[in-house]
């Protein structure tokens, strides 16, 4: 499993667009409109996941065991691993967001 979209090999990306283009005919100008998609897809899948199965305060133990059928248990384990980071937090990333505020304000 892939922490962020950026991260997923641009050959695996091309044979998600080569699989779309089999199913769907789609121009070459449509790509990005496609590509947009399947991110959007994938982060809110990936979302969805975290509200169902992660509690920072549960155990690995007990959130694997309430990890999704789909996803293998290697996967699954990685993103709780990263989820538990503290810089993954919201607060984090807020606070982030205000350190960059007054950097620009320099």
């Amino acid at each position: 499993m892939y922490i962020s979209w950026h991260a997923v090999p641009k050959d695996t990306k091309k044979c998600m667009w080569e699989y779309i283009n089999s199913k769907f005919l789609i121009p070459v100008e449509g790509k990005k409109w496609v590509m947009t998609g399947l991110r959007d897809a994938w982060t809110r899948y990936k979302q969805k996941i975290k509200e169902r199965c992660f509690n920072k305060n549960s155990t690995i133990e007990d959130m694997l065991a309430k990890r999704p059928d789909d996803m293998p248990e290697g996967q699954f384990h990685q993103l709780i691993e990263y989820w538990k980071q503290p810089n993954c937090s919201s607060k984090a990333k807020i606070d982030l967001c205000e350190m960059n505020s007054q950097n620009r304000k320099k």
